[in-house]
This record gives C-alpha cells, structure tokens and sequence, in this order.
C-alpha cells in the first residue's frame, strides 16, 4: 500500500532591495532544495530588473516621489529646483497618482493627469512642468531598477503659446525713474535697468563686487534662502558669472547707494550693496511687489523685476548694440536663447538699420 505521508517543503530566505537602498527579507517555499535556489536566483533577477518589488505590496508614486526628492534631488541640486519639484509633486502629481503603485503605473493614467491638469485650468507650463517633474522621477526609478521602462515618455502635451517677454519702453523707464527719485529703492531700480541683473544676482552684490575705479560690476554670484537662511550661492554657468561695465547713471546710483547706507549705520554682515528701509537684506517677493506698486501710481502696467532685466535687453538692441554683446551683458549661455527671447528688439534695430541705409541713397526721378 502506497504511502499517504506528504513530502515535507523546504522553505528559504530572499534578500531583495528597496529603492532607497535597505533590504527587505522575503520567505519562499519549494519542493526542493534545487528548486528553492532556482526561485531564489529567479527573484534576485527579478528583483535587480525592477520587475520585482522588495515588499510584497509595491512601492507607491508617492512613496517613491518622497525617496527621490530627498535622497536625490535635495542633496544634489540647487535649493530653487527641489522648492519646484517637491510643489509639482504636492500640488499636482501625488493627488492624481499618489496612491497608485509604480509598476503599475501606465502612460494611460499619466494622460489622465495631464487631461485633468488641463481641465482644472492649468496653464500649458505648469503643465508641462509636472510632466517633467515625473518624468524625471521614473527615469530615476528605472537607473535604480524598480521599474523597468519610464512609462511618461512621449506623453502629449498642450502646445506652449510663445510669450514675448514685457518690457519698458524709454520714455516709461524715464516715467518710472523720475517718479521714485529720492526714495532708497532709486539706486536699485537704476542699477537693475543699466545693468540687466537677474533678481538674486542684484540682491547679493556686494561691496567687494563693484569696481568704482574701473567702473565695472562683477556678477559671481547671487543671493538665496536655503533651509531658512540667506546665503551667497555661486553662479552655476560661466556665461552667467560676467563683468559688466557701468553706465554714468549706474556708477551715479551706485555712489549714492554707498552713502545711504554708510549713513544708515546698519549690520551689514553679507556686505551688501542694497538693503531695505530698515538695513535688512531684501526679499524677492518684496522688491517684485514694490516694483508692482511703483508702476501701478504713475499707470503703467505691473510687471515682475525680471522684467527690468528684458528691458535692459530689449532697449540695448533697440539701439543698435550687437546681440553677441547683449548676450554677454546678459549673461545667457548660448545666443540663440537671447535672439529667441528679444527677436522683436533686433527686428527694431534692423528696420532703422535699413532705414538710415536707405537714406543714403539719392532717390532717382
């Protein structure tokens, strides 16, 4: 008579990896001893490819969202950036796709976020921001082997409609210069019209950074808040880092500056060239708003401090100077980026180019 005694199983531990790096143990079972180290070499495979999750419920967008902006993006790139993509990750992808777990996770629902964004009356950059925020999260996911292909590839996206950047033409600048002489911002708004520096790169001049006996300025670095505290942050481009020669009204701005504050008698620790009413370093959400509010009592439409700098840009072309020097002055990187933002501005200058090379000709009866 046949045996009814049941053939015990062997059982055995599997270490599988997590994407942030630790371990997690699983337990497996076999007929055999072979068989079990065939299904252990099978799910470190598994594991290694991104098929396999280390724990038995995968890993959620959310869950892998938080690992890569804390373990890779914080430690890695400038403050700015994690601030942008930890708010795309709140605001807009974690309420759609949070919960939803990653191997799971399909190009189908990705255009659902897009189609939801879209419908909730995100603008076409904003939308695009997320998609690449995400995107770049699961390219992450893939390098780390949790999944194995990036499923927000080729995603359809709205069409970017082509903004030209505002600007002030001269005789608002002259408007605008004329109506806040004698405030302490004066110096400010001056250095940044003659100039063209960005918003952090004006707040964290210092001293040491303006030449007056060469009457130059030079851009190193700019001002930000990291975790709480304000700090100089290098530049990160050479094309960004530049020397700018001073206008008459910049070096007049500047000297001004430097007595006001030398009269101000305040802490000045960072050595900084402009500070507010009360000798405290300033803030950029505070000079955009005071730009807003100038512009607003003398009637002219609001519009960000970056914006001065596309009028320093737009005004330089518009008198004939080179878009190779208003790249440099700038401080973009690559040409092309400066005649794609200030095409209309070339466009000035060439037509009174043209103009005056017309006028020197003898019209003909």
């Amino acid at each position: 008579m046949a045996s009814t005694k049941k053939k015990r199983r062997v059982f055995g531990k599997v270490r599988l990896v997590r994407p942030d790096g630790t371990y997690a143990w699983r337990t497996i079972a076999a007929k055999t001893k072979s068989e079990l180290r065939e299904k252990k070499r099978e799910m470190e495979r598994l594991n290694a490819k991104g098929q396999l999750p280390a724990d038995k419920d995968s890993t959620t967008v959310e869950q892998w969202l938080d690992v890569w902006l804390t373990k890779e993006v914080k430690p890695n790139l400038a403050p700015k950036t994690f601030t942008y993509y930890e708010m795309m990750c709140r605001l807009y992808i974690v309420p759609v796709l949070g919960r939803t777990p990653i191997l799971r996770l399909n190009r189908a629902q990705i255009q659902n976020l897009i189609s939801e964004m879209k419908f909730k009356g995100s603008s076409p950059s904003t939308i695009r921001g997320a998609k690449i925020t995400l995107s770049r999260a699961l390219k992450s996911a893939v390098q780390n082997n949790l999944i194995a292909f990036n499923p927000a590839i080729d995603i359809m996206l709205p069409k970017l409609e082509p903004n030209e950047p505002k600007h002030l033409e001269t005789e608002q600048v002259n408007q605008l210069l004329s109506s806040i002489e004698g405030n302490w911002y004066a110096p400010l708004f001056t250095v940044a019209i003659h100039a063209g520096l960005r918003n952090g790169e004006i707040r964290g001049l210092t001293w040491k950074d303006i030449d007056f006996k060469s009457e130059c300025i030079q851009v190193r670095h700019q001002l930000q808040r990291i975790d709480g505290r304000l700090t100089h942050k290098s530049l990160k481009s050479k094309a960004a880092r530049r020397e700018i020669p001073l206008t008459k009204q910049a070096l007049e701005a500047l000297i001004t500056q430097r007595a006001w504050i030398d009269l101000g008698g305040w802490k000045n620790p960072m050595d900084l060239v402009f500070l507010n009413d009360l000798g405290r370093p300033l803030d950029e959400k505070y000079i955009n708003d005071l730009l807003k509010k100038c512009l607003n009592d003398i009637g002219l439409e609001k519009m960000r401090f970056h914006d001065l700098r596309h009028t320093t840009a737009t005004l330089m072309l518009a008198n004939g100077i080179s878009i190779h020097d208003v790249q440099k002055i700038i401080g973009h990187s690559q040409i092309s980026l400066t005649t794609d933002l200030y095409g209309h501005g070339t466009r000035e200058a060439h037509r009174r180019a043209m103009t005056k090379f017309s006028e020197s000709f003898v019209d003909v009866d």
